[in-house]
């Protein structure tokens, strides 16, 4: 907008001022009408060059910004993987859309496998501690979709591939852009001492 509203004030300026330095300086038509030719010619000219200036200083602005949002995602891609805590990202949808390493380890599955399910797949066999189903309002992924708000320590158990059974302390939280969340490393036990693992799940809005 700042741009056309330029273009127009300066074009109105050449048009106005040129107009009257012509006619105040030349008197035959024909000289004139040749004149205007080249007024109309330059006019052409320059305004290709400012909307090209114009244009490469906006590509240019683009390109910088973009370069930094691809350096931002990269640091916070790096972070994600070297956190010693499994990490999972998921959609709106509760779709699974990332695992670092320690997800992995954590969910005794692949990459690959764990992006293929969502958060409340029926082969992940979702219980508490005790064995007791949970109800889809108490996953954490429900909590933090109705309320907007984090979810620290949820106490459930898993069953991998072949039975095993796992018992994880997860904590999951809103994911907005400029937000630098701290992973939490994983704790060995929990207090009635079964061996737990401490995943982390990120909800994207």
């Amino acid at each position: 907008m700042l741009n056309a509203l330029l273009y127009l004030f300066l074009g109105g300026i050449w048009i106005l001022l040129t107009d009257l330095i012509v006619f105040y300086l030349v008197a035959d038509p024909r000289t004139l009408t040749l004149i205007q030719t080249f007024k109309g010619i330059a006019f052409v000219a320059v305004s290709a060059l400012f909307l090209y200036l114009i244009g490469r200083r906006d590509l240019l602005a683009l390109k910088s910004s973009e370069e930094s949002l691809r350096r931002e995602r990269d640091l916070f891609e790096q972070v994600m993987e070297t956190s010693p805590a499994g990490i999972t990202v998921m959609n709106r949808e509760g779709r699974i859309i990332f695992a670092n390493y320690w997800a992995e380890q954590v969910l005794g599955l692949t990459k690959d496998e764990i992006t293929k399910r969502s958060y409340n797949a029926p082969e992940w066999h979702i219980t508490d501690y005790e064995g007791n189903a949970v109800s889809s309002e108490k996953l954490p992924f429900n909590m933090v979709l109705a309320t907007g708000r984090p979810v620290r320590d949820a106490h459930l158990a898993i069953e991998w591939p072949g039975g095993r059974r796992i018992f994880l302390s997860v904590n999951a939280a809103p994911l907005r852009p400029g937000i630098f969340w701290k992973w939490w490393p994983p704790s060995r036990t929990s207090q009635s001492g079964r061996r737990r693992k401490r995943s982390f799940a990120c909800f994207r809005r």
